[in-house]
């Protein structure tokens, strides 16, 4: 695929693969072919949904990147889009969840759009470049208005 892809688009800067599922997914395939940069995406709520949970998973981050830099040297890693609830499940359909309360592998999640999700954000994102990511992308910024907690939350990392 990646050679058809280079043939295809020749003029094409960068040709990337990875998984559009989870680090784990990735970390699994035996082999790569010869890529320009590597992609996943993260979700904090695949085994356990808690606030505890969710907001420890950025410390993963250099782990994460640290085994993918061992075992694809020198290939850069772009992350995302990632975010609190699913969007999409390796496993098959996502977990039912209504929105009111956090439910593992879910596609809605209660804590959307709050300053809970801003903080997880902010972490997620600097845990990421801070391990050494090309590029981190989140999903559902429709969250994200003028004043919203999200707003501010990439407001604060813009200034770092």
């Amino acid at each position: 695929m990646v050679a058809a892809a280079r043939e295809c688009f020749p003029s094409a800067p960068r040709i990337g693969g990875g998984t559009p599922d989870f680090f784990v997914q990735l970390n699994r395939l035996e082999r790569l072919p010869l890529l320009d940069f590597l992609a996943f995406t993260v979700c904090p709520i695949v085994h356990a949904a808690d606030n505890a949970t969710v907001m420890a998973s950025p410390a993963s981050a250099a782990g994460m990147l640290h085994t993918l830099a061992h075992r694809y040297p020198g290939v850069p890693v772009q992350v995302g889009p990632s975010g609190i609830a699913a969007r999409r499940s390796p496993l098959g359909a996502l977990a039912p969840g209504n929105g009111r309360r956090p439910v593992p592998l879910a596609a809605i999640d209660p804590r959307e759009g709050t300053a809970f999700e801003a903080e997880w954000v902010a972490a997620h994102v600097a845990a990421f470049v801070a391990a050494g990511a090309q590029a981190v992308t989140v999903s559902r910024l429709a969250a994200c208005w003028p004043g919203s907690p999200l707003a501010l939350a990439w407001a604060r990392l813009l200034l770092r």
